[in-house]
């Protein structure tokens, strides 16, 4: 399993099974995945600490923090009802206070970046991608690099809020969106963006996309939305038929168990078609706040 259906399966037995199903599955899981993903280790003993595993979810905070490094918003640890029983704890003053540390460093060095992939120093079709919250430029590049293949130059941009260790948020849409028009102008300038300019990116990235279409950001043309978070649309509704005027199309994929994005993915879909944008709206069965296992071969036919 990837790093977003683990985390995605987890909350779902949690709702459904409870504490201690999560933290087995969680567990269980949390072995064959390759890389840093804190989030999963957060899941881990947080989910210990619910069901009464006291001494476990301290050995998963300790290694998490003291081991791997990681930090974790200090107002979340004092606030998860979830560590209470952890509450006391020498060891976890210790940590909140070392997160604090880190979080308050991390805060004072932030900065958004990207990853080009495909810069061959001529100009090319770009498309720029926007990470979900909480994720980052390593857990987004797989779904999207095959644009290289198809000759694009692929700008892979990081949000400069950062969460927590490697989860970056777009919680300041405004500064979201002036980071997409600095990057933009900066790959101009380097005459690396060729006619073609696409935008898009997972959730909550999608919803900085399209305000930047609609500020005029990033002269974008098309977009590819995948599980678009957009708790916004109804606000900017009216300012929609920008994008009719700007020629842009595009792409939107949501899945039928995506709980939290796919009423808006269709009402926008839906506001789309009323203008005359041409979009492609697809409901995918069985899929939750995820990728489809076929992205792949479709971004490739959309970019080809």
């Amino acid at each position: 399993m990837t790093y977003t259906q683990v985390l995605n399966e987890t909350l779902s037995i949690y709702r459904e099974e409870g504490e201690e199903a999560a933290y087995e599955f969680v567990s269980k899981e949390a072995q064959t995945l390759v890389g840093d993903y804190p989030q999963i280790d957060n899941f881990r003993y947080a989910l210990a600490a619910a069901t009464g595993k006291k001494e476990e979810a301290m050995a998963l905070m300790r290694e998490a923090i003291e081991s791997k490094g990681y930090w974790y918003s200090h107002e979340y640890l004092e606030q998860d009802d979830d560590l209470d029983t952890l509450r006391g704890e020498p060891d976890f003053e210790k940590w909140l206070l070392l997160c604090q540390e880190r979080e308050e460093e991390a805060l004072s060095n932030a900065e958004s970046k990207i990853l080009l992939l495909g810069n061959e120093g001529e100009k090319k079709p770009l498309l720029l991608i926007l990470h979900g919250n909480q994720e980052n430029l390593e857990i987004t590049k797989p779904y999207w690099e095959v644009a290289v293949d198809e000759g694009y130059l692929l700008a892979l941009e990081q949000s400069s809020q950062i969460e927590f260790s490697h989860g970056y948020n777009w919680n300041d849409g405004a500064q979201g969106v002036a980071e997409v028009g600095t990057y933009y102008e900066a790959l101009s300038k380097e005459s690396l963006v060729g006619e073609e300019v696409w935008i898009g990116g997972f959730s909550a990235g999608c919803g900085v996309a399209l305000r930047a279409m609609l500020d005029g950001a990033i002269p974008a043309t098309h977009f590819v939305f995948m599980a678009p978070w957009l708790p916004e649309l109804e606000e900017w509704k009216e300012e929609l038929s920008v994008l009719e005027a700007a020629g842009v199309s595009g792409h939107i994929l949501v899945g039928d168990r995506d709980r939290d994005c796919q009423e808006g993915a269709e009402r926008f879909a839906e506001y789309l078609k009323v203008l005359g944008i041409p979009v492609t709206f697809e409901k995918i069965e069985g899929l939750d706040h995820d990728y489809p296992v076929d992205f792949h071969q479709r971004l490739k036919s959309w970019l080809a």
